[in-house]
């Protein structure tokens, strides 16, 4: 796989005229998931108005090559759901995706610098998500470091919360 040029990537934050190339990313993500690992956590197919509530409740972060999407990221500056109440020290990132077409290529990782850039402009010191046991080490290879292992009592899922310090 060749890796993606820096030059090759536009960053912006999605706007309305997004939703639907969003929710195909998505879509085809989430496909991507459920054959890897067997299940997903986000609904299949994406819902137009998932991703409106998305744009509506956080910053949404997309990549684009060549005007078109290569990747996601939903960044907030809290998360009580999954990381109770915390100091106003870290970042979020919720539902990063690359497109399939794009995997292997390094743009995880130039959205993980995204994620870094917003972080410093907000005086953040940290990134923080949670994730899957299956995403684990490569989240452990971007230099995160495992917090803690939850489960949702509603939905069962199995969270690993994992925080890299602002570089």
């Amino acid at each position: 796989m060749q890796m993606i040029q820096p030059s090759e990537l536009q960053f912006s934050l999605a706007e309305q005229s997004d939703i639907p190339e969003l929710a195909d990313l998505l879509t085809e993500a989430t496909i991507r998931k459920e054959h890897l690992e067997g299940s997903a956590l986000w609904p299949n197919p994406c819902p137009k108005e998932y991703v409106e509530d998305l744009i509506a409740s956080r910053d949404v972060h997309i990549s684009l090559i060549a005007g078109s999407i290569a990747a996601t990221m939903a960044v907030s500056l809290e998360d009580p759901r999954y990381w109770g109440d915390q100091a106003d020290d870290a970042i979020y990132i919720h539902r990063l995706a690359v497109h399939p077409a794009y995997n292997g290529m390094g743009i995880g990782g130039r959205m993980l610098d995204r994620a870094n850039e917003y972080a410093l402009n907000r005086d953040r010191g940290y990134i923080r998500l949670d994730c899957n046991q299956h995403l684990t080490s490569y989240y452990e290879s971007q230099g995160f470091i495992l917090q803690g292992i939850f489960t949702s009592v509603r939905s069962g899922y199995v969270g690993h919360q994992y925080q890299r310090p602002v570089q």
